[in-house]
């Protein structure tokens, strides 16, 4: 997963930024489909339990699961039941969706731009929390 929270990217031209807004997207769909697919695996491990519970004639208890808190946003999870990992997913697939929603947005703004290696524009994208915020145009001398 991305690492990056606020930061500049400098690209020598559009045709460049354009190169890594693709990469980015094709990493982020990767990224998202892999999340996809444990959120798949949990929940079919949560609907297993649960079939086992209501076949034994037993009533699931929902404690929930909240970890040991280190301080600050950091807690520590000792075997949490899937359905505490499902949360943790599901955070980390709207996140995911949101980064590249705006890449796609990004990618469509520019698509606008007409970009040609004979001008010397070069570019600067301003990320803020992953997501795309500003891109920065100048001319090179």
């Amino acid at each position: 997963m991305s690492t990056t929270l606020s930061a500049t990217m400098e690209f020598e031209n559009i045709e460049k930024l354009k190169q890594f807004v693709e990469k980015r997207i094709a990493e982020l769909s990767a990224e998202l489909g892999e999340v996809l697919r444990r959120i798949d695996a949990l929940h079919g491990i949560v609907e297993n339990k649960r079939r086992v519970f209501e076949a034994l004639g037993l009533k699931l208890q929902d404690r929930g699961y909240e970890g040991i808190k280190l301080g600050g946003d950091i807690t520590i999870m000792i075997d949490p039941p899937p359905d505490a990992l499902v949360n943790i997913y599901e955070g980390i697939s709207e996140n995911l969706n949101k980064e590249l929603n705006a890449y796609r947005n990004l990618k469509n703004a520019l698509s606008k731009l007409l970009s040609s290696p004979e001008l010397s524009i070069s570019a600067t994208l301003v990320l803020d929390q992953n997501i795309p915020k500003h891109i920065v145009l100048k001319t090179v001398k």
